[in-house]
């Protein structure tokens, strides 16, 4: 029998081919991010900043460009090894690109950054309790932290696009759901070599092994229960106010069910 590929060799994942000086231009849908960061923090420049999930370190690259100490971690050295750029050009306390080890941590010490944030990463963090704990140990206190993630309720499922497949329990309701959207054509045409049914096992076991799509009331409790104090829905109204020019309860709430939900919180000085 042979073995299937996993969801993540699709051919259109970026973050398997090497990063390279054109890569140092964010794209559009993440500029606010930046802008968000610049709010937070009054300014990049000098700031030890961390890219928790950083894949082959595109914004890593950005933000050194803007004079920030940035780093970047991730749990596969493909990635890494994507993004030896970075570890070639930089030479700096630590590695510009690392690994975390089996326990989950990094090579940094205690309160060692300013600053530290995840670009749709939420979503594929299995401990989300462990993944609080590494961040409230990195930050220094009165350090940051922001984090950009799919909404629970959006509607489409953005990496494989299957409408409604992550609302389902993980079972073969979802597995059948699946190879409906597949069968008709209403997803991401991945690995067309495979049959429907190879196919379907390809994005229900990552479906499955590989997303968690948590209530923000969930994520707010592992952080604050680490002494990250949450701020609740600032960094959504500033996103909002900036893309369609007005802030509004209602809006805030739509978007965070709807689109990309933004938790952002502050070390504890105790």
């Amino acid at each position: 029998m042979t073995e299937l590929p996993e969801f993540r060799m699709h051919g259109f994942d970026q973050k398997f081919y090497a990063l390279t000086d054109d890569n140092s231009s964010i794209p559009a849908h993440t500029t606010h991010y930046i802008n968000l960061m610049v709010e937070m923090t009054g300014g990049l420049q000098g700031l030890k900043i961390l890219d928790m999930g950083c894949g082959r370190g595109e914004l890593v690259l950005a933000l050194r460009l803007r004079g920030a100490r940035a780093f970047g971690i991730e749990i596969d050295p493909r990635f890494v090894e994507s993004g030896k750029l970075l570890n070639d050009r930089y030479v700096d306390d630590y590695p510009v690109l690392s690994v975390l080890n089996s326990e989950g941590a990094s090579v940094f010490p205690d309160g060692y950054f300013d600053f530290v944030f995840s670009d749709q990463v939420l979503e594929h963090v299995a401990e989300l309790e462990s993944f609080a704990a590494e961040i409230a140990r990195l930050l220094r206190p009165g350090g940051t932290t922001l984090h950009q993630f799919p909404a629970r309720r959006i509607v489409a499922e953005p990496h494989y696009q299957i409408p409604f497949a992550h609302w389902l329990p993980k079972n073969a309701l979802r597995r059948q759901w699946i190879k409906l959207f597949l069968s008709a054509g209403y997803s991401k045409q991945y690995f067309p070599a495979l049959g429907l049914d190879d196919r379907t096992s390809v994005i229900y076991k990552y479906s499955v092994e590989e997303t968690f799509y948590r209530r923000p009331s969930e994520i707010c409790v592992a952080f604050d229960r680490k002494g990250i104090v949450s701020e609740g829905l600032k960094a959504s109204n500033i996103y909002i106010r900036r893309r369609f020019g007005f802030s509004n309860t209602s809006a805030a709430w739509l978007m965070r069910t709807f689109r990309n939900s933004f938790y952002s919180g502050t070390k504890s000085a105790s």
